[in-house]
């Protein structure tokens, strides 16, 4: 192998290494314990939409838009893990652990229920932040109050009050006239 070849091999290897630690990064962040309702919500540091963007939307379409209508019909919530799992190891060369498996597939359910998708990725310093499907009015239920939450591609982020009591925060995500509502007290997606 010449010179400029192992130049070339030693750079690409360490972009791809880049890309697979960065997006490791986010999900190896510790989710909240769900008993405490003072101390945050829950959330998953881990990113699906932005992992499905980087690792399946070229041969599936931007957020699975080229599955089609019957994707994922009668299949069980196992088949579905396994056909994510399989995708992620295979053509997606980016393995899932079982938490951010989880919320992969969470993803795909909704992509296969045709029911908006919103997930906590993470909180700090007062600032939480997550994900939604492009389109998505996004909008966080604080006390009984609804605060819309801005939408840039397919991420959000939002002040919270310090001492919030998050037994009494709800991440509202519609779209097409449907609504997905996740308590961040016990839930992330």
């Amino acid at each position: 192998m010449s010179g400029a070849a192992r130049v070339c091999l030693t750079v690409a290897m360490a972009g791809s290494f880049a890309i697979w630690f960065g997006a490791r990064a986010q999900s190896l962040a510790p989710a909240k314990d769900a008993g405490s309702t003072k101390a945050g919500p829950m959330v998953t540091g881990f990113a699906p939409l932005n992992y499905f963007q980087n690792q399946c939307a070229n041969c599936h379409g931007d957020y699975g838009a080229a599955y089609g209508s019957e994707f994922g019909k009668n299949i069980t919530e196992k088949q579905m893990n396994d056909f994510v799992r399989d995708m992620a190891a295979g053509p997606g060369q980016m393995p899932l652990n079982d938490a951010d498996l989880a919320v992969e597939t969470g993803f795909h359910r909704a992509l296969q229920t045709s029911q908006p998708f919103g997930v906590a990725v993470a909180w700090e310093g007062g600032v939480l932040s997550g994900e939604a499907l492009p389109g998505s009015t996004v909008s966080l239920e604080i006390d009984g109050k609804t605060e819309a939450v801005p939408l840039a591609g397919n991420a959000w982020k939002i002040a919270v009050p310090s001492g919030a009591d998050w037994s009494k925060i709800q991440l509202r995500v519609q779209k097409d006239k449907k609504e997905t509502v996740v308590p961040l007290a016990t839930r992330a997606f």
